[in-house]
């Protein structure tokens, strides 16, 4: 089982789990031929008490501390509960003639201070394994919590970049690109229609197909990425490559004619020139052109 699905169980289903086989394993040991030896039974869960009551507070109280960041605090009321619940662990039997119980014959000796010491040694290993294996689970309970809402701030995060790259489409761009087709109509249809094809392309990618989830998407000639352009300008051949404006970037070499202010590629593609980079275009221009 793929450890990921372990803690994809509901945490208080995993104790409840637990504790169940705990409780219930004095009763198989107690068991001969058909019959349940009860006394015993019953001494050993009152025996088991002390360390489900180590448990209640680690879980329910303590490790709240541990979640604060207050790391030293609770490590110091950890080891003092600890300390104290072993110690009176040790009195188990107190409790059993409390409640009027029936006690095991060995539950009759003496109590002297090494059988409490020895008490008290056992009752504080098994109470830091409970301790270590309650605080083991909720770290990776709240590991995993935590890596799940990163993720999901992550896709949040990916859909509002998705959402915003959709709106970021240019009206000025858009509205330049059906006049330049209007004008192309009476001047060549096949070449109007081969354009209004090509933007519907282009229109379809944007508004449509980066609702997948990757970061780079690309469809022929499209390509659509949520890196910054400034970025991606640091990873292209900077001999060929000319920033000419905050939303655009230019092959030089596909430039066919140079305007005033706008670059003209192929088939009436037009770029603007923004007065940012008038001056490193036109060292450019002087340099390559001239």
């Amino acid at each position: 089982m793929n450890i990921n699905n372990v803690f994809r169980i509901p945490e208080n289903i995993v104790y409840v789990f637990i504790w169940a086989v705990v409780f219930t394993f004095p009763i198989l040991l107690s068991t001969g031929g058909d019959t349940i030896d009860w006394v015993r039974t019953s001494n050993e869960i009152i025996r088991i008490l002390p360390f489900f009551l180590v448990f209640i507070l680690n879980n329910y109280f303590f490790f709240r501390l541990f979640k604060k960041k207050k790391i030293a605090l609770y490590f110091l009321v950890v080891a003092i509960s600890v300390l104290l619940i072993s110690f009176l662990g040790s009195f188990s039997h107190l409790i059993i003639r409390f409640l009027h119980l029936p006690e095991l014959n060995n539950s009759q000796s003496p109590i002297d201070a090494f059988f409490i010491l020895n008490s008290v040694f056992y009752n504080l290993i098994f109470s830091i394994l409970v301790i270590g294996l309650n605080t083991a689970i909720k770290i990776n309970v709240s590991w995993f919590e935590h890596m799940k809402n990163y993720q999901e701030l992550q896709k949040e995060n990916l859909r509002n970049q998705l959402l915003l790259l959709k709106n970021q489409i240019s009206p000025h761009f858009f509205m330049n690109t059906l006049n330049n087709i209007h004008a192309l109509i009476d001047y060549d249809k096949e070449i109007a229609k081969n354009s209004v094809v090509k933007l519907s392309k282009l229109m379809r990618v944007l508004l449509y197909e980066v609702d997948n989830e990757f970061i780079l998407l690309r469809n022929k000639k499209f390509v659509i990425t949520l890196m910054r352009l400034k970025n991606l300008e640091m990873l292209l051949p900077r001999e060929i490559i000319l920033r000419v404006h905050r939303s655009y970037i230019v092959n030089i070499q596909n430039i066919t004619t140079i305007e005033k202010n706008r670059i003209v590629f192929y088939e009436n593609i037009y770029i603007p020139v923004s007065d940012q980079y008038k001056e490193g275009f036109k060292e450019f221009v002087n340099r390559n052109l001239i």
